[in-house]
């Protein structure tokens, strides 16, 4: 009986091994360099970033579309089924989870950038730069401070005391004693 119930479990770990080295498979990784010819071809490029991100530095290439990857299982309807995708991110980690998730859906060919937009950018491809860090904020607003609450005057930070060394109970949200400059 310890036999068969072993056999059935061997079974089991190479049948899910199997599904998972397949999907894993179907997501070919390209080189930044061919992502030009094949959209010129009629592949689609989806960026899987967050729009934060893509403020920042995104990808210069006709038709691209930004479709985060937290929201890509309810917008699977918009992609199409009928041509090639390629998915970008930075570094190429999201986009492979991003080929995946619609290789399971049975979208097909799929590619992911290999290295992403850092790999794309040091290839010297092209790009749109917007000048400013992810996380920072928008021009005009200052650290920490809800929009339109920055003391234009000074510069300084409208959540700071006048040391500038912690935050005062009324910054931005943040609790009185924490520095407006550290993320928690």
């Amino acid at each position: 009986m310890k036999t068969i119930y072993f056999s059935v479990l061997m079974l089991g770990l190479l049948l899910l091994s199997g599904q998972i080295l397949g999907q894993a498979s179907s997501v070919a990784a390209v080189a930044p360099n061919a992502v030009l010819p094949m959209v010129a071809q009629g592949t689609l490029v989806i960026d899987v970033r967050e729009a934060n991100e893509i403020e920042v530095l995104a990808y210069d290439v006709p038709g691209v579309i930004n479709i985060p990857l937290s929201e890509l299982p309810d917008r699977l309807a918009e992609l199409p089924t009928d041509r090639p995708l390629i998915l970008a991110c930075r570094t190429g980690l999201r986009s492979a989870k991003a080929g995946n998730l619609l290789a399971a859906a049975h979208f097909a060919p799929l590619f992911h950038i290999e290295g992403g937009i850092i790999a794309w950018e040091a290839a010297g491809l092209p790009v749109k730069k917007s000048g400013r860090a992810p996380d920072a904020p928008a021009t005009g607003q200052k650290p920490c401070c809800p929009p339109g609450t920055a003391d234009q005057t000074t510069g300084k930070s409208c959540c700071a005391k006048a040391s500038g060394a912690t935050a005062t109970a009324g910054c931005g949200g943040k609790e009185k004693g924490k520095s407006c400059g550290t993320k928690e």
